[in-house]
């Protein structure tokens, strides 16, 4: 089974690659790391299998070999090295609580504070600290810490304003407490009963200016969220092409490293190296099949980008809608020509 691993881990191990690798100019070692990455996670997968006589970490051995320097080590680490990772992964968890960063200080309020979190989910209690500028909000559950963390909206319509997990303790945080779901007690003030206000019946067309924003409102919602939606898959296509690029060059690059050792062969040759080279050609190809980085597939994902980035440029033409075009002009040119003659 190939490990999942997050962002921050795929990281680690990058960091851990690049130390190891031979080749140290930072574009080559850059496409190489991915490539290594992707061996390294396939290990798991192939291990206790045998093809054409070798075993499946001499094959990953092999494809590392002249890469890194120490190939059998790397494999060994790898297991151990994952285990940590993951062990740092479990101690890393969301909890319920939640630490906005920035936050403007005329936004420092009760009434500020829940109308703009409560919308996550029920807030138990929430701690101010004026001089910081920030707000610790502890939601019922873990699910309402989530979604704050990932909201797409903009906090106060200030872009500064953050918001992670908070993983200390509630009380050690310094700051007034804003709300709590501990009942207080209050001291009542009597007040002088306030004469009745009459009551003014609103016009009908209140009402039907309030519909009209309430409709205008909702158009404006969702053009805005469809354009963030539009926005953020062009940028995920990019970073996706620009990935695939850099593996298909590192396969470039250790294809044609291939293509040297097959040209220095002796003619006097066995035919082992030969075996061992036609392996490191098949996986290869396997590896380029799986990341879906073949010619056919570049091709496919360079032509969606250049009509993402320039529609007008591949623009179909369909030799059955102009002859159609063709013939609807003529029509118009005799029509026109009639009109003419009886004016």
């Amino acid at each position: 089974m190939v490990l999942e691993t997050d962002p921050e881990t795929c990281d680690q191990l990058k960091d851990w690659i690049g130390h190891e690798l031979i080749e140290k100019d930072p574009d080559i070692a850059s496409e190489l790391i991915d490539y290594v990455l992707e061996i390294l996670r396939g290990l798991p997968s192939v291990s206790d299998k045998k093809e054409s006589g070798f075993d499946a970490e001499d094959l990953v051995k092999l494809q590392l070999k002249g890469i890194v320097r120490n190939p059998e080590t790397m494999v060994e680490q790898y297991p151990s090295r994952m285990l940590a990772l993951e062990n740092e992964e479990k101690a890393s968890r969301p909890t319920s609580s939640v630490k906005i960063m920035h936050i403007p200080i005329r936004f420092l309020k009760k009434e500020q504070i829940k109308a703009q979190f409560r919308a996550f989910g029920a807030i138990e209690h929430c701690k101010v600290n004026m001089l910081e500028r920030q707000a610790v909000i502890q939601y019922k559950n873990e699910s309402c810490a989530i979604r704050c963390t990932k909201a797409a909206t903009v906090f106060f319509q200030n872009r500064f304003v953050k918001a992670e997990f908070f993983h200390g303790i509630l009380e050690d945080f310094e700051g007034a407490t804003l709300i709590s779901t501990e009942p207080q007690k209050s001291f009542q003030i009597p007040q002088s009963p306030s004469p009745p206000t009459p009551l003014v019946s609103s016009p009908e067309g209140n009402d039907f200016s309030k519909r009209i924003q309430q409709v205008q409102g909702v158009q404006q919602a969702i053009f805005e969220n469809n354009q963030r939606s539009n926005e953020s898959f062009k940028k995920n296509f990019n970073e996706l092409f620009s990935s695939k690029e850099k593996l298909l060059r590192a396969h470039q690059s250790l294809l044609q490293n291939l293509r040297r050792k097959t040209l220095d062969l002796p003619p006097d040759d066995t035919g082992t190296t030969v075996e061992q080279l036609a392996l490191e050609f098949e996986e290869l190809q396997t590896s380029m099949d799986k990341l879906s980085i073949t010619p056919e597939a570049m091709v496919n994902i360079k032509l969606r980008k250049l009509n993402m980035d320039h529609p007008n440029e591949l623009e179909m033409k369909d030799a059955r809608a102009a002859a159609g075009k063709k013939k609807r002009a003529k029509k118009s040119t005799v029509l026109r020509k009639k009109m003419r003659r009886k004016r």
